[in-house]
């Protein structure tokens, strides 16, 4: 990776007036990844950017304490952690992980739901699942109450792919279920 290719990007992201930067830090070589992320955090920082790691279960990142140790680790003012409710569940990070976190490093959640499974899913199904087949919040397991609690107020996001839904659902009604279910998550609180 060569942070300096991602410079017009970084521009145009300024210019919309977009806030963050989602990163995954996909790279086995620890030097390399931290220097890479470091890197990000000034170019982005230059544009009043902040760079949020999305950790992911079968990257070289798959935790809230791998991202933590990241951010920690870059001390950038600009680095932080995207909290998305399916990795930090597929993970098996649990709310006490968040205990002691600066809650400046959460600038927003991703939220979406997914089923509890008698046995860990494997990494196709952890990547069908995260890329294909999301649950809307409330039609799973996901302690989504708590993770909203430990963070109110936060910007939300929902990033909830339904493939099989969209075969029968068309965009407009897919925005509608999102939007109800998202009400009704935030009525439970």
């Amino acid at each position: 990776t060569k942070i300096e290719t991602y410079d017009a990007v970084l521009e145009f992201a300024a210019e919309l007036g977009a806030k963050h930067v989602l990163t995954t830090l996909d790279d086995s070589d620890e030097s390399r990844r931290r220097d890479n992320l470091a890197a990000l955090c000034e170019a982005a920082a230059a544009r009043g950017l902040t760079v949020d790691i999305e950790f992911v279960p079968w990257q070289s990142v798959p935790s809230l304490a791998a991202a933590a140790e990241e951010v920690r680790h870059c001390g950038h003012p600009a680095a932080g952690i995207a909290l998305d409710a399916l990795h930090f569940y597929r993970s098996g990070s649990e709310l006490a992980d968040l205990e002691g976190l600066p809650r400046e490093w959460f600038r927003y959640l991703q939220l979406c739901d997914a089923p509890r499974r008698a046995t860990p899913p494997s990494r196709e199904e952890l990547i069908h699942e995260a890329v294909k087949e999301r649950l809307l919040p409330g039609e799973g397991d996901i302690d989504l109450v708590g993770l909203l609690g430990a963070f109110a107020p936060l910007p939300l996001a929902m990033e909830i792919p339904q493939e099989s839904l969209a075969r029968r659902l068309d965009a407009a009604g897919r925005v509608g279920a999102a939007v109800a279910a998202l009400r009704g998550l935030l009525a439970r609180l």
